[in-house]
């Protein structure tokens, strides 16, 4: 919508009333006016000046105007008003109140109307929007002619085929107005007026008879029929119909009506007790109902099986009893008549009654529980409480039913049927019951076990079943120290405990067995160590190789106690007595240890010292190398050479652990004389033992001779010496001994 007409729309309404008096808005077209619209569009003017007259001769009527071929805007407050106008002279013959209408028989537009006097605008509508009619009422001078204008609402649109009517005085009263009743409801049918005057819809007012409420309507039927709903069956209603027109004007109401709405009956038919049984009188009840209708009235003829009985009046409640006789089992047919009331329609009603046999109960004994395929046979027991015989048994799922007895022949749920069949007057009756039939129990046997020991050949395992089945294999596990051959034997695999179990899954008959298991204790092997053994040993003899070994290739320990000592794969003689060697293998997580001992007497040899001088007759004594020796010493005492007769000693060394020594000196320069070179040592009893080498010395210093004088103590001055040394040797001795003494009880506290 553009600026200028959204005002000139609002300045519009602003005027309207100023010279016309206007109509409330008409929405959309209206059914059955366009249908009487005569004749082919009529083309008005396209310029006030070029008005076609008005078309009708009447006050009343309508035609069709078109201003499809004209396209114009508006002005406003001159002509035009609105766009797209054509334009109509009219001139009244008398003053009169006029309303003036344009419609929209089926085309989706914005109409307009305006009407222009001599004096300017009388009046101008729109439709307020697309799809609804422009209606003017206005009061024209008779003798003066006046511009009736039909346009759009703007230039785009409002161009079409219209209806235009004008309408002067209301339609008169419809005629022949007729009610016919239905369910909660009527159908309304009357003949239209004799004077249409522009008809466009009617009213039906109705309200109950003698009036007790205020009208009620329905509105706006196009047509000569309209249906009432929601009216209250049995109660008398009042019916009048009014007509109105174009203009809005309605008619006289028509002549009254007056209709009952009726329900059609709702028949049930029932039997008291229901079902009756055989050989038992019962009643039949009849009810009657309505569609909203509180307690029936009337009355009611029973045919029963052919039979006729008298009418029986409904009670308040709207029901009616009577006895019927007693009748042997069967179907019988049965029809209610009903007379109707004001209220509801005449009806039948039918049923068929069922007279039921006598009924009878079998009493079916439970059956035990804890079944297991195969068990013993179940003997069935059943009664029937009308005392018919016989009751036969039926099974089905995991069981087999053969007279009374019960087999157990499958897993699962075995369900049991007692039956008795009944006779002409009696109903056939069963009892079920359901129970589970279980897989047979079984139990495994596992024989006793010995303690095993390590590395031992495997042992047979022997286990079974109590149940005999085909297939019905146990397997057998162990565990911890031992494990399973693939011939089903258990052999050792550590030291511990072996647990042996044997189990047995089950079959789709038979549970699996609870596990049963031996436990054994699986112990450490024994092992042998082997050791070299050592010969009887001279004190002083060479070192002496020995070996020793594990039968299981363990690591061996070889220690020496006693008279002495092992290194290195050799043992070495320290001392005279017992020698003993031992080999030991500590074991392992599967083997014990184990030791080998041998043991060799140290038995002791000579104990021998030596001199040798190596100079030479005319040699010169200073600084010619003297050399001392010695055998079967004690070892770790001390070997000596000494010079005499002034005692100077040469050279010292300690006696190696093997008893020998071996020491090399020089001789000092000596003064002309008888000299004497003695090495000294200690034998393994702790005696002393010398060996003299005597040599002459001359006034030059050289040697004039060379001689020996084997393990012979000096004389004079040289025997005291000699024997000082000899005691001082005993006293050495004698401390190197304690102290060995001492070390051994050391290490056999250690070894213990």
């Amino acid at each position: 919508m553009t600026r200028r007409a959204a005002v000139r729309r609002a300045s519009s309404r602003r005027r309207v009333g100023v010279t016309a008096v206007f109509a409330l808005l008409m929405i959309g077209a209206v059914p059955g006016v366009a249908h009487a619209v005569p004749g082919d569009a009529l083309r008005g003017g396209a310029t006030p000046a070029q008005a076609v007259a008005w078309p009708l001769t009447g006050l009343d009527g309508s035609f069709l105007a078109s201003n499809a071929t004209i396209s114009s805007d508006g002005t406003g407050w001159t002509l035009p008003f609105w766009a797209n106008v054509v334009w109509y002279a009219f001139t009244p013959e008398t003053t009169v109140d006029m309303t003036l209408r344009a419609f929209d028989p089926g085309i989706n537009i914005d109409p307009t109307l305006e009407i222009w006097g001599p004096d300017g605008l009388v009046g101008q509508d729109n439709d307020s929007g697309s799809g609804r009619n422009a209606r003017l009422h206005v009061s024209l001078r008779g003798g003066t002619t006046y511009l009736i204008g039909m346009g759009g609402y703007g230039p785009s649109n409002g161009r079409a085929t219209l209806g235009m009517s004008l309408v002067q005085q209301p339609p008169t009263p419809p005629l022949n107005v007729q009610a016919a009743a239905g369910d909660a409801s009527a159908v309304v049918t009357w003949d239209a007026p004799d004077d249409p005057s522009g008809l466009v819809t009617y009213t039906v007012l109705y309200r109950e008879h003698p009036a007790t409420t205020d009208w009620s309507s329905v509105t706006d039927v196009p047509g000569r029929t309209a249906t009432l709903t929601g009216l209250a069956n049995g109660t008398e209603y009042a019916v009048r119909v009014l007509a109105t027109n174009t203009a809005g004007l309605a008619s006289e109401v028509s002549e009254r009506a007056l209709v009952t709405p009726m329900s059609p009956a709702t028949i049930v038919i029932t039997t008291d007790p229901a079902p009756p049984m055989t050989g038992q009188r019962f009643r039949i009840l009849v009810t009657v109902t309505g569609n909203g209708v509180v307690g029936a009235r009337g009355r009611v003829t029973v045919t029963v099986a052919g039979v006729v009985r008298a009418p029986v009046w409904i009670g308040p409640d709207g029901s009616m009893a009577l006895w019927a006789a007693a009748r042997p089992a069967g179907t019988y047919p049965v029809t209610a008549d009903y007379s109707g009331s004001t209220a509801i329609l005449p009806g039948t009603g039918s049923a068929s009654v069922d007279v039921a046999k006598n009924s009878q109960t079998v009493d079916f004994t439970a059956l035990p529980g804890g079944l297991t395929y195969a068990g013993d046979p179940v003997t069935l027991s059943a009664t029937a409480s009308s005392g018919l015989t016989p009751v036969t048994f039926a099974s089905s799922g995991a069981c087999g039913a053969a007279g009374d007895q019960l087999s157990l022949d499958g897993v699962g749920d075995c369900t049991v049927t007692a039956s008795q069949a009944g006779d002409s007057e009696t109903e056939a009756a069963s009892a079920t019951r359901t129970v589970t039939v279980g897989r047979r129990p079984q139990a495994l046997t596992l024989e006793p076990l010995a303690d095993m020991v390590y590395g031992q050949v495997p042992v047979d395992v022997v286990a079974h079943s109590d149940v005999t089945e085909t297939g019905l294999a146990v397997t057998v596990a162990a565990t911890g120290a031992c494990e399973m051959t693939a011939d089903g034997k258990a052999t050792t695999s550590s030291v511990g405990d072996c647990v042996v179990t044997a189990t047995q899954t089950g079959t789709t008959f038979t549970a699996p067995a609870g596990p049963v298991s031996r436990t054994v204790r699986v112990v450490k092997r024994a092992q042998t160590v082997t050791l070299s053994t050592l010969p009887a040993v001279i004190r002083g003899v060479a070192q002496i190789p020995v070996t020793g070994s594990s039968e299981f290739g363990l690591g061996v320990t070889i220690t020496a106690s006693g008279a002495c000592t092992y290194a290195g794969g050799l043992v070495s003689v320290v001392n005279l007595g017992t020698c003993t060697v031992t080999a030991t293998a500590a074991g392992d997580a599967v083997t014990e240890p184990a030791t080998a001992t041998t043991v060799s007497t140290v038995v002791a040899g000579t104990a021998r010292v030596s001199a040798w001088i190596s100079g030479h007759v005319g040699g010169a004594t200073l600084s010619t190398p003297v050399t001392g020796s010695g055998s079967q010493l004690r070892p770790g005492s001390t070997l000596t050479v000494t010079a005499y007769s002034d005692p100077v000693v040469l050279a010292t060394t300690t006696v190696g652990a093997n008893g020998t020594a071996a020491v090399v000196g020089e001789l000092p320069a000596l003064g002309e004389g008888t000299h004497r070179v003695v090495v000294t040592g200690m034998a393994l009893d702790g005696a002393a033992v010398q060996y003299t080498v005597r040599l002459g010395v001359g006034a030059d210093g050289t040697i004039t001779w060379l001689g020996t004088a084997p393990n012979l103590a000096a004389t004079g001055a040289d025997v005291q010496d000699a024997g000082m040394l000899a005691a001082l040797w005993l006293v050495v001795g004698a401390g190197l001994l304690l102290m060995r003494r001492n070390l051994l009880r050391r290490r056999s506290s250690a070894v213990a």
